[in-house]
């Protein structure tokens, strides 16, 4: 894939034993067979000045929820412009893509709500929101998480929240 991850303990230990071997050995990636677990999460490497800390973990985090429903069968599509280089997409195209029941959305990451959309990421939700394709803004992997997984199975619409 060309994206370095570091899947956390506790996404580790969910997966099979051959998911384990497969995903587990992956440059980038902490070894399963590693016993010096450590609470705090390892940094990327080459972090971009632009991206703070926190938003980069909960990117990763969330990168990782992603690449366990795949190994779990789900085939779920998705594009990261992870931030351990400068990315080469449109300015303003947000963080994440992903593809789930016939549905595409764009994920964008921010620290907090006190960090504000540039311009050009504005002029991007703004066009998505023209042609009515999936934006959101998210604070957290878990948020991120509960709009993937809130797009109901077999119908393709959304359970819960709007868009």
């Amino acid at each position: 894939m060309g994206i370095r991850l570091e899947l956390a303990p506790h996404l580790i230990r969910l997966m099979s034993a051959e998911d384990q071997a497969r995903y587990g050995t992956c440059p980038g990636v902490i070894p399963v067979s590693s016993s010096q677990w450590s609470s705090s999460p390892q940094s990327s490497p080459s972090p971009s000045s632009k991206t703070d800390a926190s938003e980069r973990k909960e990117q990763a985090s969330f990168a990782n929820w992603l690449l366990l429903q795949n190994s779990n069968g789900r085939k779920i599509p998705f594009s990261w412009h992870a931030t351990n280089a400068r990315s080469k997409a449109t300015p303003g195209t947000p963080d994440f893509w992903v593809g789930i029941n016939r549905c595409g959305l764009w994920l964008e990451f921010k620290r907090d709500p006190s960090c504000k959309l540039s311009l050009e990421q504005e002029e991007f939700r703004i066009r998505c929101e023209a042609q009515g394709i999936e934006w959101h803004l998210v604070y957290s992997a878990a948020e991120a998480i509960e709009i993937v997984a809130g797009l109901n199975v077999e119908e393709g619409s959304r359970v819960g929240t709007a868009v």
